[in-house]
């Protein structure tokens, strides 16, 4: 018998052992409602959109590091380190077991797709446009020229500021971030 939605953090927490043993995921899954939070974070990449909204406890500390060049602005390689952590995670995930833990609770994310407004989708397929969404991101090994903006910057370069929302997001993370996500 499954839980339901509201009860569910226990379990998910007592069954996200088998994935990692990286104990930074303990930490991440003390936030509430993690189904929840997980399915709107999904959807919000499979639309394009950055993830940051409900994985707060994901945001690096550090703020992004700009390197100015003459009157030329670039993403400084050093604010890829930010992501690290969270790559770091992802790439401890057993798949197998993921994949497991996900078709154990995939009623429950039916449920959580259902609240966000979407009554007769199937949240896997959600879950593959979003998997599918962070797989089209380059992986940029040179660096990635800026242009300011008001209070933050835009990619310079037209192709790379022309990726999604969620892309430019996994882009920010660095190439080694970025290959450590894509590749799990």
């Amino acid at each position: 018998l499954s839980p339901r939605l509201e009860q569910s953090d226990e379990i998910i927490r007592a069954r996200a052992k088998a994935i990692s043993s990286d104990p930074a995921l303990a930490g991440w899954l003390k936030t509430e409602d993690i189904i929840r939070r997980v399915a709107a974070a999904v959807d919000s990449i499979a639309d394009g959109n950055s993830p940051r909204d409900n994985l707060e406890f994901l945001a690096p500390t550090r703020k992004i590091s700009v390197r100015k060049e003459g009157d030329k602005f670039f993403l400084n390689p050093r604010s890829y380190s930010r992501y690290d952590l969270a790559a770091d995670v992802v790439q401890s995930l057993d798949a197998g077991a993921l994949a497991g833990l996900f078709k154990e609770f995939k009623p429950l994310f039916q449920d959580a797709g259902r609240e966000l407004g979407y009554k007769n989708r199937d949240f896997q397929d959600t879950l593959v446009r979003a998997i599918k969404e962070l797989l089209k991101t380059p992986v940029v090994e040179d660096e990635i020229p800026l242009r300011e903006k008001v209070i933050s910057y835009a990619i310079a370069d037209e192709k790379l500021e022309a990726l999604s929302g969620a892309q430019k997001h996994l882009l920010r993370m660095g190439p080694r971030n970025t290959v450590k996500i894509q590749g799990k």
